[in-house]
């Protein structure tokens, strides 16, 4: 993991305490939201450079 994403990741949990005070709801504070996304779009990417390399692959 480079730093980037590290800085991403903290800056992310802090954001989600800061959530986590503005909500009311406890079962809705117990749900990571931030990180969720985060992960998604993580996930995205990855499947999106998968795929870039199969194509790159086939070109060759």
């Amino acid at each position: 993991m480079n730093i980037e994403h590290e800085l991403i990741d903290i800056t992310a949990e802090n954001l989600e305490v800061a959530i986590d005070l503005l909500l009311e709801n406890d079962i809705a504070r117990e749900i990571p939201f931030l990180n969720s996304v985060l992960a998604l779009l993580r996930s995205a990417k990855s499947i999106r450079d998968r795929l870039f390399v199969q194509k790159l692959q086939k070109f060759i």
